[in-house]
């Protein structure tokens, strides 16, 4: 019966108002305007009104709507409708209400305006959004219809409170529908700003609990879209989270809200030339942003993720796109309690460069500043307790690669780090796999170390003076070394720290191991093993190091250990400036604390071949560090000399044995202390032993067979009965150095036929026999000073008187060697007793010494004053007898056997300046002569005085023409001898060793007679 009642009266009402309210309305506009002007408050005009139906629900459309400002002062109204369409729902009637089926507005002007105490006004109607108590009831009755359209609307926005430019925005659709029924209502609105500051936006959003005034329940969704915005500009009208000066690009923003606040907001951003500035910081300067991120926010948890998002500096730092994600409890006051974070991939340095402008705890800004760490982290994960600066506890792991960071403090520099980390507040782990490594450590080593592969595994505890590192089978290869090593180190409040650390090395390249010399060692030590170890490698190294580090290398055992044994190869050691480097050394190396010892097994220095040999450092530290080397060498002896003549040693026996050969091998025995790094005295002390050696020294005659030992120190050389041969016969010798020079001494026996190629021709093949010599020889930097003596018993020289001797009788030889003080020439004296002197003037310039003056004393000339200062070959002699064919005979020998030899190199006979008492020529005698010849050429001029005759005589050397040559006298007295003084008397002769009265002279023959 109810049932029927409703629909009767649904009915009467449709038909009530189909014809009778519809048809009439259109009258009521003036009206209809005039209520609308008092509700408002604002002038309102409606230009026309229309009805009709869609379908049954009444429809009505209004034409020129305009609300104008209440004071009348616009010129323009403050809405503009040109036409409006509303169909009413038939649910008005059951509730009572005003309700649309559906609501169109086409074509709208609309202005909005927010004065400066943050007041709304919309078409006349002022809202205070802090206000609760507004008259909210337009704003209900819109947001209960089901669908409102508004078509191609134009938007003035006027912000006197942000003081920002009008914004216009031109062809507005908006569509706000709630469905009925529920508590949702969906807007969509599209517009076009204007072209300089965004392509068309697309505003979407989703609300539940939508009500004026009461957002405390209201939850929503939303979405922006803006294409080719200014977002600078943007941020004049909209209220921005950061503050943004500078920036361009594409926006896509969802944001979620619930409780009338943000909980979720997430943006796709593609952005340009982006200058903003977070909280208090430095600005942001961005080439460019691109990716995604989310904010989200409830009442203790804050959540920011990134998804493929990369930045890059307007400084060209480049952060590579990544996956983020940063969760953090916040407190009531707003402080972080605890959070986590990670990240699929981190650049540290563009993330350096920028962290100046990124919000984030002080204290790691602070570090990323003094670290500028570079290198990529990957799968990196954070979390921690308590403020993110000062965490209570924490955990962290990642894969950092290629990781680098700068030395500060105790903290060593490093490139090119690849490790899987794990740490957390009580220490972690580090499992290594690095190549092209390099590590820095100020404190320890002075320059960096590269490194070619590192694998191992490092870990750490936090101690109170600072984290504990443990070395786990932690090897380490370059160039240089490869290394494994296991042990700890401990940080020190000051120094470098305390080590226990046991090592092996495979290898070691010798050259380079000054590279790892600990600082506290003095430089200059760096600097002599740098210029010492030239080459070579040590293998099969064991390194032991435990102690204070600030007390290495633990001079004193009490204090710490530090031994390092190995095996050295092919080294090279160039031990002291101005000494011969040992090459091809194979030993073996150990450092002891400050010791260091290296036992040689072989070793060259030159062509000498060293045997056991021991090369020690006794104290690193000492004030004056001294190297000791102790050993023994086989070899050529003209190795020996080689080395004597390059190092300091020759310059202390005041090069004595410059230019001396040898040819055989010898042994040699040497300790010497050379001090490095500072001043100090260099001790040496040798001995040398010949094995049938054969000595070249300049000015000295050949040595053969030389046997015996030589033992010399850094001022001197002292040999003792070294036995040798010296021409033919068997000799010992004796030498030492002093006063910067050197001495010797030797007596022996020599066999003449051995000295025939050291005579001159005429000589050569009239001695012969053995006789006794000595010698004493003197050597300075000057030159060489010697005399040798003999009493030449033994010797025959077969030669006129009165030269010549038999074997039987001893003639006292005296020979002296005297060079000048410039090195240029030498004089050496022969005297021979009752025979005279010989003195000859050689010049030194060249490689073989030249005579160029020699001075014959015959007799008792021999005793008087003379001078060698004339060239070539002068005699002078002054004799009881002398027979002058028997030496022209001699010479006439010595002339046939150069010539069929070779050409005679030897100088000719200048002059000659004879006092005989009696002197037999041409086979006569002449008694109290006195006569002067000289050489012109092979011609010679002579002057005669004797009691026979005076005169003068030329002489002319024989021709093909002339084969007996030819004399001319001029005499100016001849007095013809009696009968038996025609044939002088002879001198005693020394022949075959036997005395004999030469066979009288025969009468002048065709061939030699005297032509008047």
């Amino acid at each position: 019966m109810v049932a029927a009642m409703l629909v009767v009266l649904a009915c009467v009402v449709l038909l009530a108002v189909r014809y009778v309210v519809l048809p009439r309305i259109e009258s009521y506009a003036p009206e209809i305007a005039e209520r609308v002007t008092l509700a408002i408050g604002a002038p309102v005009a409606i230009e026309s009104l229309t009805t009709g139906w869609d379908g049954w629900n009444p429809k009505i459309v209004v034409t020129g709507i305009a609300v104008h400002d209440r004071t009348g002062g616009l010129e323009r109204p403050l809405l503009e409708l040109p036409r409006v369409e509303a169909t009413v729902s038939w649910w008005s009637l059951p509730l009572l209400d005003l309700r649309l089926k559906q609501l169109e507005i086409d074509g709208p002007r609309l202005a909005i305006s927010r004065d400066i105490g943050g007041r709304l006004h919309i078409a006349g109607l002022e809202i205070d959004p802090q206000s609760t108590v507004d008259d909210t009831r337009l704003t209900d009755w819109i947001l209960r219809q089901r669908q409102i359209t508004v078509r191609n609307a134009l938007i003035l926005w006027t912000d006197e409170l942000r003081r920002a430019p009008q914004l216009v925005l031109d062809r507005v659709d908006v569509r706000l529908e709630h469905p009925l029924g529920s508590r949702r209502h969906r807007i969509g609105l599209t517009g076009e700003p204007p072209s300089e500051i965004a392509s068309p936006i697309d505003l979407r959003g989703e609300f539940t609990d939508l009500a004026a005034h009461d957002f405390s329940k209201m939850q929503a969704r939303m979405y922006l879209r803006l294409d080719f915005a200014d977002i600078a500009a943007w941020s004049e009208w909209i209220p921005l989270p950061v503050d943004v000066s500078d920036g361009h690009g594409a926006v896509r923003l969802w944001a979620e809200l619930a409780e009338g606040k943000v909980r979720d907001m997430t943006a796709d951003v593609e952005l340009a030339d982006v200058s903003t500035r977070l909280a208090s910081l430095p600005p942001l300067e961005l080439a460019s942003v691109r990716g995604r991120v989310t904010w989200q926010s409830d009442q203790a948890t804050r959540r920011f993720t990134a998804d493929d998002l990369a930045l890059v500096g307007r400084n060209g730092a480049a952060l590579a796109p990544m996956d983020a994600v940063f969760e953090a409890v916040v407190g009531e006051d707003g402080i972080f309690r605890s959070g986590r974070a990670s990240a699929n991939v981190i650049e540290l340095a563009p993330l350096a460069s920028l962290a100046a402008s990124l919000p984030m705890p002080a204290t790691w800004r602070e570090e990323l500043a003094r670290y500028a760490p570079r290198g990529t982290l990957r799968d990196a994960r954070y979390r921690w307790e308590g403020p993110p600066d000062a965490p209570t506890s924490y955990a962290a792991e990642g894969e950092a690669i290629d990781v680098g960071v700068a030395t500060s403090g105790a903290t060593p520099g490093v490139t090119g780090l690849s490790a899987k980390v794990q740490a957390d507040e009580r220490g972690g782990t580090a499992k290594l796999g690095s190549r092209a490594m390099v590590v820095s450590l100020p404190r320890m080593l002075t320059a960096p170390v590269p490194i070619e592969t590192l694998t191992g595994t490092v870990r750490w505890r936090l101690a109170e003076s600072g984290n504990e590192v443990e070395l786990d089978d932690v090897a380490v290869a370059n160039a240089d070394a490869a290394v494994t090593a296991n042990g700890t180190w401990r940080p020190a409040k000051t120094g470098a720290g305390t080590v226990d650390l046991k090592a092996q090395v495979a290898r070691i390249d010798v050259r380079r191991l000054a590279r790892y010399l600990p600082r506290v060692l003095d430089e200059w030590i760096g600097d002599w093993m740098r210029g010492a170890l030239q080459a070579g490698t040590m293998s099969d190294a064991r390194l032991a190091v435990k102690g204070d580090l600030a007390r290495f290398p633990f001079a004193d055992p009490k204090q710490g250990t530090f031994t390092l044994a190995a095996r050295a190869q092919g080294a090279t050691l160039d031990y002291a400036a101005g000494w011969p480097a040992v090459t091809d050394i194979d030993g073996e190396v150990r450092f002891d604390g400050a010791k260091v010892a290296f036992d040689m097994t072989k070793g060259r220095v030159y062509g000498a071949q060293i045997g056991r040999t021991k090369i020690a450092i006794d104290d690193l530290l000492a004030d004056v560090t001294r190297i000791k080397v102790d050993g023994e060498a086989t070899g050529p002896t003209a190795e020996f000399l080689h080395f004597i003549e390059t190092s300091p040693v020759g310059g202390w026996i005041g090069g004595a044995l410059g230019g001396a050969q040898a040819t055989g091998n010898g042994a040699l025995k040497m300790r010497f202390e050379l001090p490095l790094g500072g001043s100090g005295a260099s001790t040496v002390a040798g001995e040398y032993a010949f094995a049938s050696n054969q000595l070249r020294v300049p000015g000295v005659p050949v040595l053969s067979q030389v046997d015996g030992r030589m033992a010399f120190s850094e001022n001197s050389v002292t040999a003792r009965d070294l036995s040798a041969e010296v021409y033919g016969g068997p000799a010992k010798f004796s030498m030492s150095t002093a006063d910067g020079g050197f001495r010797a001494t030797a007596q022996g026996t020599a066999n003449l036929l051995a000295l025939r190629n050291d005579l001159p021709d005429a000589l050569s093949d009239r001695v012969s026999g053995t006789t006794d010599w000595s010698l004493a020889l003197e050597s300075h930097a000057a030159g060489t000073r010697w005399t040798v003596e003999s009493s030449l018993r033994g010797a025959t020289i077969d030669l006129p008187a009165p030269a010549g001797k038999v074997a039987a009788d001893s003639v006292p030889l005296r020979i002296e060697r005297k060079p000048d003080a410039r090195g240029a020439t030498d004089a050496i004296t022969i005297d021979a007793a009752r025979v005279g002197r010989v003195l000859v003037q050689r010049q030194l310039a060249g490689a073989t010494p030249v005579v160029d003056r020699v001075l014959v004393l015959v007799g008792r000339a021999a005793s008087q004053p003379a001078d060698n200062d004339r060239a070539g070959v002068w005699i002078r002699g002054d004799v009881a007898a002398l027979d002058v064919d028997d030496w022209l005979a001699v010479k006439s020998k010595a002339q046939a056997r150069s010539v069929s030899a070779a050409p005679s190199t030897g100088l000719s006979i200048r002059g000659v300046d004879l006092d005989a008492a009696v002197l037999g020529v041409f086979g006569r005698k002449l008694n109290d002569v006195k006569v002067s010849a000289r050489s012109t050429g092979d011609d010679w001029r002579l002057q005669l005085a004797a009691r026979e005759a005076a005169g003068t005589a030329d002489w002319r050397a024989a021709t093909p023409a002339m084969p007996s040559g030819r004399i001319v006298a001029r005499l100016t007295r001849l007095a013809v001898p009696e009968a038996g003084e025609l044939s002088p008397p002879r001198a005693p002769s020394l022949v075959r060793g036997r005395t004999r009265t030469a066979a009288r002279i025969p009468g002048p023959s065709s061939t030699s007679r005297a032509r008047r």
